[in-house]
C-alpha cells in the first residue's frame, strides 16, 4: 500500500477540526516547497543589479528629477 493510500484511509478517522489542521499543514508544506525552489541570485547577478542601480543613480543626478521621472514613465510603458 502506498503512502498516499495509507494517508487517504486515515483521513476518514479524523474530526472536522483535525482535518482543518491537516489542510493547514498541507498548505504549509506546499508553501515551504515553493520557497525552497526560489533561486537566490548569485554574487554575479547581485553585482550586476547593483551596477544597474548605480548607473540609474548617476543618470538621475545628471538629468534631474523631472527628466528621470519621464524616463521611468516611458520605461513603464514598454
Amino acid at each position: 500500500m502506498s503512502v498516499k493510500e495509507r494517508i487517504s484511509l486515515q483521513l476518514d478517522h479524523f474530526t472536522a477540526s483535525e482535518l482543518d489542521e491537516i489542510a493547514k499543514f498541507v498548505a504549509y508544506i506546499k508553501f515551504r516547497s515553493k520557497a525552497q525552489k526560489t533561486q537566490i541570485p548569485s554574487q554575479d547577478e547581485l553585482a550586476a543589479l547593483y551596477c544597474q542601480a548605480a548607473d540609474e543613480d548617476v543618470e538621475l543626478a545628471e538629468t534631474g528629477m523631472s527628466d528621470y521621472a519621464k524616463c521611468l514613465a516611458a520605461e513603464d510603458m514598454k
